[in-house]
């Protein structure tokens, strides 16, 4: 993804997955809102879930609540897995994010959330509260197979360990406990390990 944000030439850059949708105005809604609040430097927004048939199966909007809590604690709320419901491909930047942060390539499985991480630490952010994205769940998917829990767990892991340095006292001892507990899940896990192996081989070498 570096490489594509590296050669994008307009002022603002937007993601969107080869198999999901855009909703119509979700662009022109962005350039409008970003172009009058020049201090907001990214954005996310709510999603639409469609199946492999494009039909809507589920809806992904965030709460005010839960807007303010992301703000404050985007590390924790990953260390927690609380953040599924939120579709990361929403992600709408301006030019500077992408020139002052990249995707960690050492990050295989969550390399999204180690950005937002980072870049909600950074800069000002907005989230519209519509369903401005199709997100498609394919049952093949890399996220539906049965061993994509343990890759999520190494993944955590590695994060976790990444912005140990920069964390408080009490945020340091939390998150000893969170690696260790991973730590014993891949360990005592085996079955997982071994299947996860596989699809590590099928999807990510």
């Amino acid at each position: 993804m570096n490489t594509g944000f590296s050669c994008a030439k307009g002022e603002y850059i937007a993601r969107l997955d080869s198999d999901d949708i855009f909703h119509p105005e979700k662009l022109s809604l962005e350039v409008k809102f970003f172009d009058f609040n020049r201090q907001v430097d990214f954005s996310l927004t709510g999603a639409w879930i469609i199946n492999e048939n494009g039909t809507t199966i589920s809806s992904s909007i965030l709460k005010p609540v839960e807007i303010k809590e992301l703000k404050k604690n985007t590390l924790k709320l990953f260390m927690n897995s609380k953040l599924t419901h939120i579709v990361t491909p929403t992600l709408f930047a301006r030019r500077k994010v992408y020139e002052n942060e990249k995707f960690d390539p050492c990050i295989q499985v969550g390399e999204d959330w180690d950005f937002l991480i980072r870049i909600f630490k950074r800069f000002n952010f907005h989230y519209f509260p519509y369903e401005l994205y199709g997100y498609r769940v394919r049952k093949n998917s890399l996220s539906r197979n049965p061993g994509f829990k343990w890759l999520n767990q190494k993944s955590q892991m590695l994060i976790a360990i990444k912005y140990f340095r920069g964390c408080g006292a009490a945020d340091k001892f939390w998150l000893i406990r969170k690696v260790c507990g991973k730590t014993l899940y891949m360990l005592f896990d085996l079955k997982e390990y071994y299947r996860s192996r596989l699809i590590a081989k099928q999807y990510l070498l």
